[in-house]
């Protein structure tokens, strides 16, 4: 029941017990009935984009959820997503509602892909990577305050790759206004699954260097003013295919003279 303008929905809902999948993207929706406890079946259930939905204390009794798609979700009691044991893929929770305790971690064992949001200068974003590192099978983490193409934006005043480094399976960075620096280290033999990796307004950024992240396949690099050259390492990135760099019209024109992506299929440097 996906982009219907559907307003509200009946208790009988929760009758359907062997139901696996509910699609109730894009309504406005305001309320979740008590009775979806009942669906004790259900592997997906997606209510994204309903603006601010409330959601009852029901979560935790339906454990058979592998993944859950919510946004802008009011609730009166704290989200106990750790207890579901078989979730795969969460998105999005509030880094207000996020557990940091171990024994809460461990639950989640199947975690594999977990998005949060309403994250800002007042969160602690450093105990936030601390915790997302403890999943071993972590391959995207995304925290934001905005939809895709997400972004950690926090102007954190430490390189964030110290502690992203430590997600073994982390395969995409989107980052926008994350970091105060003058210079990023991916270091050695790290971010060895990192595939894709974007970086905007960045407005310090000076130096980045890649002595890891040998698996890259795309770079885009954005609003990075004091970025004159791009990273030597970039030639002995032999998976890297598409690059994108957006600066200003002279370090443009100076890019264009480099040699360094000769090898990459799609180059594109503007303005």
């Amino acid at each position: 029941m996906e982009d219907f303008g559907v307003k509200t929905l009946s208790e009988t809902i929760g009758t359907l017990i062997r139901l696996r999948y509910l699609g109730l993207r894009n309504n406005y929706i305001q309320e979740i009935p008590h009775s979806f406890r009942g669906l004790e079946k259900l592997e997906v259930l997606d209510i994204a984009q309903n603006f601010m939905v409330e959601l009852p204390d029901i979560i935790n009794e339906m454990s058979s959820l592998r993944y859950l798609y919510m946004s802008d979700v009011i609730h009166r009691k704290p989200l106990k997503v750790d207890v579901l044991q078989n979730l795969e893929r969460l998105s999005y929770i509030s880094i207000y509602d996020w557990r940091y305790e171990v024994s809460s971690l461990e639950k989640m064992s199947s975690l594999f892909e977990l998005d949060i949001e309403e994250v800002d200068e007042n969160s602690d974003v450093n105990k936030l990577f601390a915790s997302v590192a403890m999943f071993e099978r972590l391959v995207t983490s995304v925290n934001s305050n905005s939809r895709l193409p997400s972004a950690i934006n926090t102007c954190l005043e430490e390189d964030p790759m110290l502690v992203l480094q430590g997600i073994p399976s982390l395969s995409t960075i989107r980052m926008r206004n994350a970091y105060i620096g003058r210079q990023m280290v991916f270091g050695k033999d790290s971010f060895s699954e990192l595939c894709v990796l974007c970086i905007n307004e960045m407005w310090n950024l000076s130096d980045i260097r890649f002595n890891g992240a040998t698996s890259l396949k795309e770079l885009e690099i954005k609003n990075c003013p004091f970025l004159y050259t791009l990273p030597k390492e970039i030639e002995s990135m032999l998976l890297l295919k598409k690059l994108k760099i957006v600066t200003t019209n002279r370090i443009a024109k100076e890019m264009r003279k480099s040699s360094l992506f000769s090898n990459i299929l799609e180059v594109d440097i503007s303005p």
